[in-house]
């Protein structure tokens, strides 16, 4: 039958945007972040989760333009008033997945925009790997003879170093083993909204302070 058609309803806003090059002097900083870590699930992270309160200046304030871009495109839908809300960095942090490791599947709590930043990867073979949680909960399995955006189980995406990815915290997402002969290291970031939003007439309003 030919006479239909497809739409895709609610669907789940994914950003990407692509950044110049690192400085010589963050890669320094980097790699001395990345001199004390810890163990991960199945990588490392650095130990510090606010490094964009203390180093990369242009490369926060790179980050904060794609997210005030996000907010308009997905979440207001035109230009809003940053004096009466906006939306700031919480917690940032740095991420090494060596060869042969992973980054295990997860979602970000006490968030509502995620992002990742890649420092260093391979292009041809690094990606990033999000879950359809509608589909892992079904309750009857159905096997795919073709996957598409409709009944795939996961996606994944390729990524590049220099580009940063926007997307809702609750998405569950996470890297297969790495292939190749580096290490794959990226910059993640949580974002959080400040100010008020809600309505007052409508019971719903919450003020929210800057201040972490």
């Amino acid at each position: 039958m030919n006479n239909y058609r497809l739409s895709s309803l609610f669907a789940i806003p994914l950003m990407e945007f692509q950044y110049d090059e690192v400085s010589k002097l963050d890669h320094l900083i980097i790699e001395d972040i990345l001199n004390s870590t810890e163990k991960n699930v199945s990588n490392h992270t650095s130990k510090d989760t606010y490094i964009l309160d203390k180093h990369f200046t242009n490369l926060r304030k790179f980050f904060e333009s794609c997210i005030q871009t996000y907010v308009e495109k997905v979440i207001v839908g035109d230009v809003y008033d940053r004096s009466k809300l906006n939306f700031q960095i919480t917690q940032s942090w740095l991420n090494k997945t060596k060869p042969g490791e992973s980054h295990h599947t997860h979602n970000h709590a006490n968030s509502l925009i995620s992002g990742v930043f890649y420092i260093k990867t391979n292009s041809s073979l690094d990606n990033i790997r999000f879950y359809n949680d509608i589909t892992s909960y079904e309750t009857i399995k159905i096997d795919g003879k073709k996957f598409n955006k409709f009944n795939s189980s996961s996606w994944s995406l390729p990524v590049q170093t220099g580009r940063l990815i926007l997307f809702p915290s609750y998405l569950s997402h996470g890297v297969d083993t790495t292939k190749g002969d580096d290490d794959r290291i990226s910059l993640s970031f949580n974002v959080f909204p400040f100010g008020v939003f809600g309505s007052n007439q409508g019971a719903t309003e919450l003020c929210i302070s800057k201040d972490k």
